[in-house]
């Protein structure tokens, strides 16, 4: 059986053993970066659906927050966070009231185009 473990020399180098072959590899694992560009309207749908999904992400930009840090705070999922944002599924009221709740902002605000 293989064998996985974090090296003591490097935080992030994994080395994995393979003991059939006898040989060891070695691999590097490295965060995502995190996106510092501050969302564009003009990158998103021109519809309601749009809207909503381009507010999400500027109130989730603006308060430092991941999908995934977001999703939490909601209880739902982070895939369907992020469906949401690229304009993929229909939101329910009750999911609107909760991202906004979650944003601490008004539910309404989500829905108002940008200037």
């Amino acid at each position: 059986m293989a064998s996985i473990r974090l090296t003591d020399a490097n935080p992030n180098l994994y080395e994995k053993q393979t003991p059939w072959l006898q040989t060891q590899q070695k691999w590097i694992l490295r965060a995502m970066p995190k996106r510092v560009a501050k969302p564009k309207f003009s990158q998103f749908e021109k519809t309601l659906r749009g809207t909503l999904a381009y507010n999400i992400r500027l109130h989730r930009f603006e308060n430092g927050i991941s999908q995934e840090e977001l999703a939490f705070r909601c209880e739902l999922d982070r895939t369907y966070i992020s469906a949401i944002e690229r304009c993929v599924w229909n939101v329910a009221l009750g999911n609107i009231e909760k991202i906004a709740e979650a944003l601490d902002i008004e539910p309404w605000r989500l829905l108002v185009p940008p200037k």
